[in-house]
């Protein structure tokens, strides 16, 4: 190992961490696992997973190597470069990685044996960097071959530092992170904290992919002076930037370039000191308490809360559905849903989506209209009827994940039970679902669109908010007709039905744009109302009386 001397100083094992990396990466090759989200008895390899993630990173890399070629400032362009690889390392991190830094499921391996905190902790580091190696070398590979071809054989040596570094700070700033609030906080909220950390920070690039090419022109971003903007000195894209500045043109501003060539090699392993030095102690045993039981007070305080809440979801429960059966399903979905966190992270972001989307369609034309100007003429015509059925995302988003956990093994219960038919405790999922998370949405969005076209627009919502209930239903009956939380997430690909899936999708647009048509005449609006009420009601109970034949149920071979 090239870095052993300087590991043993700092107090890591190597022998250690080369035993503790390999049965890790032993593992990872035998067994499906959050990197393949492959089938847990799929028998086939995994390398087609991992060879399509690279050929999707290489689609990716060529569009951001376009800005190297369209901003021809060394110093600039690799600026914007390297900022948007580093975002799309850490979203990856967060998003998909982060069970591997907080994993618990070693503790009872590693725990009792004499491992040090740094030992493991770098482990762990070591672990996430050489699968995102993958990634970085599809995101890499276009602009590695540019600058090889366009900027010398000296550039193209000195962008592999580049990535290296680029790569390490990645890495490096999401452990940081993680380390210090789980330093802080107590590992019951840890949990949560990052669950919605995860969840702002999809949002945040989300919007920022949306916005940012709305707002800014690339021809003008090309004339800009970063010398003169103080902020790119806190910037450590702009460090690594200056490392190719000092391979193609060492002579530019050497007052800058050279302090921040510095910063880029030095960076990297300055963090890394700081996490094994300060933020590593403890670890092991935050990890610990993460996996094990909350404590005497925080198990009394969420005794109490559930009993809080218990009296107002029976009520509810027993005014929305019909059976016991009915009922159980109904609960289940209403109480999982807020406490499976992995549930939370995918389904949330969801909710920012729309009003996103929805602002970016109406504020976004190439007319000479400013914004204040297009929010001041959004009344005058049926654009409603857009935000109405872009809410159908969300109860779709849902209910494509609403049946996978990480837990699916206790969905036994479903099964030793003496359940005839199994639809009802998917009719009691759906009325969850829809009460729980489209419901207040949809009256958010009532609110919104009164104040703005008038009461006039209620029929409308109504009619639309029945629409996308039918059209939940559909999905529900072709493509995730299966028990909650039954399934795991590697079985993903095997449940969702991608035409079938896309045909609905278009279904519900098609609704939609027949109601924009439609919207001008009110009595024909309060008819198809009615009518679409007889056959949701309809559709429902053919959905509540699906028997075991009917359903989709997970087998494990």
């Amino acid at each position: 190992m090239l870095f052993a001397p300087l590991m043993n100083r700092w107090g890591i094992d190597t022998n250690q961490l080369k035993i503790i990396l390999a049965i890790k990466l032993t593992m990872d090759v035998r067994r499906p696992n959050t990197f393949t989200q492959a089938k847990t008895n799929s028998s086939k390899p995994v390398n087609g997973v991992n060879t399509m993630s690279l050929v999707i990173s290489f689609i990716m890399g060529i569009f951001y190597t376009m800005l190297l070629a369209f901003l021809k400032v060394p110093l600039l362009g690799h600026t914007i470069y390297f900022t948007l690889i580093m975002v799309s390392l850490t979203l990856t991190l967060i998003s998909d990685f982060t069970s591997v830094l907080i994993d618990t499921k070693d503790n009872y391996i590693i725990l009792p044996r004499p491992v040090s905190d740094r030992t493991f902790t770098v482990s762990r580091i070591l672990h996430i960097t050489i699968h995102i190696s993958k990634l970085v070398f599809g995101l890499t590979l276009p602009a590695f071959i540019y600058t090889l071809i366009f900027d010398g054989a000296l550039a193209g040596l000195m962008f592999l530092v580049e990535i290296s570094s680029a790569t390490l700070l990645s890495i490096l700033f999401v452990n940081i992170i993680y380390l210090i609030v789980l330093k802080v906080t107590t590992p019951g909220k840890f949990k949560d904290i990052i669950a919605y950390f995860q969840i702002a920070f999809a949002v945040l690039i989300f919007v920022a992919y949306n916005t940012i090419p709305r707002v800014l022109d690339i021809s003008a971003i090309g004339k800009i002076n970063m010398i003169q903007i103080k902020a790119i000195y806190l910037m450590p894209s702009a460090w690594i930037a200056g490392l190719h500045e000092l391979a193609v043109n060492w002579r530019y501003q050497p007052e800058v370039i050279l302090p921040f060539s510095v910063l880029a090699i030095l960076s990297p392993l300055i963090g890394i000191r700081v996490v094994i030095r300060y933020l590593a102690p403890g670890f092991n045993n935050k990890l610990a308490e993460i996996s094990g039981s909350l404590g005497d007070k925080q198990e009394a305080k969420a005794h109490t809360e559930i009993k809080r809440t218990n009296l107002r979801l029976e009520n509810m429960a027993n005014f929305f559905t019909s059976s016991s059966i009915e009922k159980a399903g109904f609960k289940i979905v209403w109480l999982l849903t807020s406490r499976y966190r992995e549930f939370k992270v995918k389904a949330y972001p969801s909710f920012a989506f729309i009003p996103a989307y929805f602002i970016f369609m109406v504020f976004s034309g190439k007319n000479t209209l400013t914004w204040s100007e297009k929010w001041d003429h959004l009344g005058n015509g049926s654009k409603y009827v857009i935000l109405i059925y872009m809410t159908g995302i969300i109860l779709l988003n849902i209910l494509q994940n609403v049946i996978f956990s990480d837990r699916y093994k206790a969905a036994w219960v479903y099964y030793v039970t003496p359940v005839r038919t199994p639809g009802e405790i998917l009719s009691g999922m759906y009325k969850a679902i829809v009460l729980k998370f489209l419901c207040p949405f949809i009256l958010l969005i009532t609110l919104f669109c009164i104040s703005i076209w008038g009461p006039g627009v209620i029929n409308d919502v109504l009619f639309g908010f029945c629409n996308l209930i039918i059209v939940g239903i559909l999905l529900a009956l072709f493509t995730t007709n299966r028990l909650p939380f039954s399934e795991p997430e590697g079985n993903k690909s095997k449940a969702g039905k991608f035409t079938t899936n896309l045909f609905l999708m278009m279904l519900m647009f098609g609704m939609g744009g027949i109601h924009y048509f439609i919207a001008r005449w009110e009595w024909l609006i309060w008819v198809l109302l009615f009518i679409n009420s007889g056959v949701l009601w309809l559709m429902l109970n053919k959905y509540k009386a699906q028997s075991w034949q009917e359903i989709q149920v997970y087998q494990e071979v």
